[in-house]
């Protein structure tokens, strides 16, 4: 069983005292120490308990946090919020990148039809386009993504160090589509800016891996990542964006002003 705890620093004693909050301004968390116990145990100082790692709360968890301060939790709850035992860490809601820059994409310069109208705003009844975040990795992102190719047995710890590196490069952005009804995402695409030196040291684009859940197919959400992501290359002044795609693909692409080039894409593969 775990209980949130005040994180006072120091030492792996169980505190008993009423849970208080330091706030770290600059990172906008608020800081948790949880502590585990035997089934039965009590919060007495004297309880034999294992510290775990502290964990960091991003500020959409202090309510939850708070409500847990004052009685014993269960794994399970704790797995609902994306904290795993395994690792010591709490898969929050933190953004890959900035939302705003979805928010303030020109869905003007869009030239594709939907019907019905459709935006990164208002994606669809019940559906949210947003920047991947932590969380996600229980929000079942890796079953989406293994409809398109094999995405191995990846671990919250391997998922939490990737999407630290990519955060901290400032050129991955992946986003996602969730169904709040089920709490699960169903699309996801990603774009990868690269730094050239070439056109007055200018970035390109890239767009990988677009894949809509076999359960919201027919929704037009695989046009809508598409749209997205080609209109925020725009946006990050890329001076173009290129995506690969199988032969029967290309009339799909192309309703985004995707044409094909002169050049072969070839590759060397060195492991699946």
């Amino acid at each position: 069983m775990f209980r949130f705890l005040p994180y006072v620093g120091g030492g792996n004693a169980p505190q008993t005292s009423d849970v208080t909050r330091q706030f770290n301004r600059k990172k906008n968390r608020n800081i948790f120490r949880a502590t585990s116990y035997d089934r039965g145990g009590s919060s007495s100082d004297d309880t034999p308990g294992v510290a775990l790692n502290d964990v960091v709360l991003s500020h959409s968890y202090i309510g939850a946090a708070l409500r847990w301060s004052s009685r014993f939790i269960t794994l399970q709850e704790l797995s609902c919020a994306g904290f795993h035992r395994d690792c010591g860490m709490l898969l929050d809601e933190t953004p890959l990148f900035e939302p705003s820059l979805l928010q303030e994409i020109d869905w003007c310069n869009n030239t594709v039809a939907f019907s019905p109208p459709i935006s990164p705003s208002s994606p669809g009844e019940g559906l949210v386009l947003r920047p991947l975040c932590m969380a996600d990795y229980n929000r079942g992102f890796f079953k989406v993504l293994s409809q398109l190719t094999k995405t191995g047995d990846v671990t919250p710890e391997q998922f939490a160090k990737k999407f630290e590196h990519m955060k901290s490069t400032g050129d991955y952005y992946v986003i996602v589509v969730e169904d709040t009804n089920l709490g699960q995402i169903v699309a996801t695409a990603t774009l990868i800016t690269e730094h050239k030196f070439i056109h007055s040291c200018a970035k390109r684009g890239r767009v990988e891996e677009v894949v809509v859940s076999d359960i919201c197919r027919g929704k037009q959400l695989g046009k809508l990542l598409v749209t997205a992501l080609t209109l925020l290359s725009k946006k990050l002044n890329c001076y173009k964006v290129t995506l690969e795609c199988a032969p029967k693909n290309v009339a799909f692409y192309q309703k985004f002003g995707y044409g094909a080039s002169d050049e072969t894409y070839m590759q060397c593969r060195f492991f699946d």
